[in-house]
């Protein structure tokens, strides 16, 4: 019979189930599963429902419709179905708890469109019966439905499969799961060997006859098993090898050759190497990555976090989970790397600490004695007990190597380890083959990186070995010569070899890592005080690079004090002053302490003759000018820096020194000028890495672009500064410098803030406001609030904006940090007059005009003296005439400054006073002639508003009454900016 297509849609299947919800039917292959009632009903809501969490009421709303039923019935059914799948299939649970929220079907679902099933079987009959002693799983196995299949298809199409991996990493669980889901393809003749109680190599054979259920009455043990099974098609499983390996692959290699049906499923730390052997590497089960955010619910679709909350609920923890309960339990799966057994440990605090509570016994070494199920085997009873199984089973030099290995945080080379373990009696070439030894046995791991080999420790494995190492009477030793490789490491990555592009992130990140710890026990240690303060000299330009700035600062700091005290080079002093100054300039604000440091480096640096660090310290004294706006100031250091550049023939420090002249003539006004600056400094730096312009902390590479970027907006080459504005925000990002990726966004926003294209700013804005504060970087946070509030009152909401402004510039005027609170002061003062408060926007307008000048910051008179006259303009008929000179004079200094954005800003300001005043036909004129001059553009929405009031001025000129013009920037025609 052919069944309608409807009820083909309504089968699904899951894993090897079928379920037919119409006929009330459940399948498992060609087997039908007895599954009634309200059971069946809440299987099919589950299933119907995969990956949501189906709550407690609406389960038994479904099951129980109309009739009022206590929750533990629901808890009873739910049950019924993990031990009905239990029963008939050990592989992955489908039904997971979700603590307080209800329950979640976790395996894919898909239509069945399986037309028939074959009820056909083998009968039990033929089974032979040392099967009937194999273990059932010892719990619910989570998240290796891969693994599974994997190793499946492995002993499909081998005879021999070994499952390797670190101990509590779950092998014996899988072994048992997949030998349950091949028990019909062998009949039942499944046999599983527990080695661990083996001590000897006769224990080995002895272990195997006895799981077949034999008695040998002879010496050759291996014969009589032979005997017994070399025709039968069979599986032993062959659990924990490691400790009597040679014996176990001497035993499997003989029993394979014998019975040509056998097939072998081993579990061990490390490989049989035995003829024949397939490898199966397991690995923790797959977990978050870090900074992923996510809900409760979105967490479960990560093996070790089900894992987790399962064995959570199964202790008894009532408390529902939160989504921010959910980011420390992702925390504590990566920091035990996925590993099942330290999961299971570490969720059995819960019930008793909290989740919380739970993360934070991490900062101590508590987790390695958390004791696990009561039943199982001493060797799992802890984390401890695990590694002290795998432990007492290497060679003494393989122990003394682990532990010194221990002393690196993350991964390492072939050479680090030479370098750090190959002392004290051990020689090099020892620590290369104790590497590869102890990566077999699952205690270390490799990996490729960028081609090259790296080795880690797994983190319980280096807890673990890290306390044997302090308690061994040798860390002083290891720590030293730790250090040492830090340095070393250091100076070959900062070297012509070592540019940012040719070195992995992973690299970086393992370097700093160690570096604290180096750093650490350096201060700590009175002998070794005295190289403390080179090696944290080595560090500063790393630091910086990685805006690691609160670091930078407070090791710098101790270092100076350990030199006050000890003396040290003058070289290292000098380092050490730039050091602290770049961290605390970017941190702290532009103080005169801050000038008091760039001054002695700079003194240092002139005293050493060091070319190079005199001109990173001028660029720094250069940057520290800008940021408090004395533009007078930076146009001295542009000089100075110039002619020091000149003398080295360097093309990088020719490109550093063009790009702070630039500055200068953009700030001051000469924007032809800074344009030429800006293409002269890129040509320079075509054949420069990027890396090399990493100076002070600064990216001069960064800062000379987005220079560029407002010169040629100013200029009215609109495209092109919007092209360059995506350039420098994707090349900061991609340096990963938290500095330079808030100044992108920065000096890009006020472009588009100028343009009025305020989507583009917000979102660059965004940027800056989040990454200052996940960095600590204030000031850069102050001027993202700031330009939030220009952007709130360009949308009119007056009085958000006026809030922001004035709080971000109270906070920059107290750090000195005065680049942008003159912009800021403009569009504060527009913000008043649009409220009504004219007399004190004029007041806070003529203050910041008046510093303008002062500091030479003359690149904003004709912003500012278009937004007087739209602020007189608001004052009544007696002061017309005045805002139409100010208004005028704008667009005559714009001209001067060559700055047609300005222009054109002030043509519109100056068109919508002229038609106010009736003067149509002088206000297409003038807004006609700044449109003119521009080649690109026309997409901008400043430059819509300058079309769309020609063509209302045109209109009202030939028809004499005034058009209904549109506001295509959406606010009042005086708050233009």
């Amino acid at each position: 019979m052919v069944e309608s297509s409807t009820r083909q849609v309504d089968r699904l299947k899951f894993g090897p189930y079928r379920l037919w919800p119409d006929e009330r039917r459940l399948w498992r292959g060609a087997d039908e599963v007895k599954l009634v009632g309200r059971a069946f009903d809440l299987l099919v809501a589950l299933v119907k429902n995969a990956g949501a969490v189906m709550g407690h009421r609406d389960l038994m709303a479904l099951a129980w419709p109309n009739v009022f039923v206590d929750e533990s019935n629901l808890r009873v059914h739910v049950a019924a179905l993990r031990s009905l799948f239990a029963q008939h299939d050990n592989e992955e649970s489908y039904i997971t708890t979700v603590p307080r929220r209800g329950y979640s079907f976790v395996a894919r679902v898909e239509p069945d469109e399986s037309p028939s099933v074959d009820k056909s079987r083998s009968p039990a009959e033929k089974m032979p019966s040392f099967a009937d002693t194999f273990p059932a799983r010892l719990h619910r196995m989570v998240g290796r439905t891969v693994e599974m299949s994997a190793i499946l298809d492995m002993l499909r199409s081998g005879r021999l499969v070994s499952i390797v991996g670190a101990g509590g990493i779950g092998k014996t669980v899988l072994a048992i799961a997949v030998a349950h889901r091949l028990m019909g393809e062998f009949d039942r003749a499944i046999a599983f060997v527990d080695l661990s109680t083996a001590t000897c190599a006769e224990h080995v054979e002895l272990s195997i006859a006895e799981a077949l259920r034999l008695a040998p009455t002879s010496d050759d043990v291996l014969g009589e098993i032979l005997a017994s099974i070399r025709h039968m098609r069979a599986l032993i499983v062959l659990d924990n090898c490691e400790h009597l390996i040679a014996s176990a692959s001497s035993a499997v290699e003989r029993l394979m050759e014998g019975a040509p049906e056998l097939r072998i499923l081993a579990t061990s730390r490390e490989t049989l190497r035995a003829d024949g052997e397939a490898v199966y590497r397991l690995s923790g089960l797959a977990h978050p990555p870090c900074k992923q955010e996510m809900t409760a619910a979105s967490a479960m679709e990560w093996p070790a976090v089900r894992l987790f909350l399962d064995r959570v609920a199964a202790s008894g923890y009532q408390r529902e989970i939160t989504d921010i309960e959910v980011s420390t339990i992702a925390s504590i799966c990566r920091r035990l790397e996925g590993v099942p057994l330290a999961i299971e440990l570490a969720a059995g605090r819960v019930a008793s600490h909290g989740v919380e509570g739970t993360g934070q016994l991490f900062d101590h070494r508590f987790g390695l004695m958390w004791r696990g199920r009561r039943n199982a085997a001493r060797r799992h009873q802890t984390m401890n007990a695990v590694l002290d199984w795998s432990y007492d089973l290497l060679r003494e030099r393989d122990q003394l190597i682990l532990t010194r290995l221990s002393i690196f945080v993350g991964p390492f080379t072939v050479t680090a380890a030479e370098d750090v373990a190959g002392e004290d009696g051990i020689r090099r070439d020892d620590v290369a083959d104790a590497l590869v030894s102890l990566a077999e046995k699952s205690l270390i791991r490799e990996d490729m990186v960028k081609g090259g080999l790296h080795y880690r420790l797994f983190g319980l494995t280096r807890a673990y070995a890290f306390a044997r190492l302090e308690r061994s009477g040798n860390y002083d030793s290891v720590a030293r010569r730790h250090a040492a490789y830090v340095a070393k490491w250091i100076t070959a990555l900062q070297g012509p070899t070592g540019s940012r592009e040719a070195v992995a992130e992973e690299d970086i990140v393992g370097l700093i890592a160690n570096l604290r710890l180096a750093l650490s026990w350096s201060f700590s240690r009175s002998p070794d005080r005295e190289g403390a303060p080179d090696l944290v000299a080595k560090a500063v330009p790393l630091l910086l690079r990685r805006s690691l700035l609160r670091e930078c600062g407070l090791w710098c700091e101790r270092a100076l004090a350990v030199l006050d005290g000890l003396g040290g080079s003058a070289e290292t002093e000098l380092t050490l002053w730039e050091g602290l100054g770049a961290s605390n300039m970017f941190m702290r604000g532009n103080s005169q302490q801050i000038q008091h440091l760039i001054e002695r480096g700079l003194t240092i640096a002139r005293q050493l003759k060091a070319s190079e660090q005199e001109l990173r310290l001028l660029s720094a004294m250069h940057i520290f000018k800008a940021r408090i706006g004395d533009v007078h100031g930076i146009h001295e250091i542009s000089c100075r820096a110039s002619k020091l550049a000149a003398s080295t023939s360097r093309d990088d420090l020719s490109a550093m020194t063009k790009w702070m002249k630039a500055t200068a003539y953009h700030l001051s006004g000469n924007q032809a000028r800074a344009q030429s600056c800006c293409e002269s400094a890129l040509k320079c730096s075509l054949s420069v890495p990027v890396s090399r312009f990493n100076a002070f902390g600064y990216d001069q590479r960064i800062r000379g672009l987005i220079v560029l970027v407002r010169t040629l907006w100013l200029r009215g080459f609109w495209d092109q500064a919007s092209r360059l504005s995506h350039e420098v925000i994707r090349e900061a990002v991609d340096r990963q410098q938290p500095v330079a990726v808030c100044i992108a966004n920065i000096y890009t926003a006020t472009t588009a803030i100028w343009s009025h294209d305020l989507d583009t700013a917000a979102r660059r804005v965004d940027g800056v406001i989040a990454c200052a504060e996940e960095n600590s970087l204030e000031p850069y946070l102050a001027v993202g609030v700031g330009m939030r509030g220009q952007i709130a009152a360009l949308r009119g909401n007056l009085d958000l904006g006026i809030e922001e402004l004035t709080a971000a510039m109270s906070v920059l005027q107290t750090e000195r940090h005065e680049v942008l609170n003159t912009q800021f002061s403009c569009s504060l003062a527009e913000a008043m007059a649009a409220g009504g408060e004219h007399d004190e926007a004029l007041r806070v307008l003529n203050e910041a005009l008046k510093r303008a000048k002062r500091n030479g910051e003359l690149y904003l008179l004709p912003e500012m003296r278009r937004a007087r006259g739209d602020i007189v303009s608001r004052a009544g008929e007696p002061y017309q005439q005045i805002a139409e000179h100010h208004l005028r004079h704008a667009m005559i200094e714009a001209r001067r400054q060559d700055a047609k954005g300005w222009e054109l800003r002030a043509a519109v300001s100056l068109g919508r006073f002229l038609l106010a005043q009736g003067r149509a036909h002088e206000a297409a004129v003038v807004v006609g002639e700044a449109v003119a001059g521009f080649d690109e553009g026309a997409g901008e929405p400043i430059m819509g508003a300058a079309r769309c009031l020609i063509s209302g001025a045109r209109q009202w000129d030939t028809s004499g009454s005034p058009a209904q013009l549109s506001n295509p920037i959406g606010r009042p025609r005086s708050c233009l900016t």
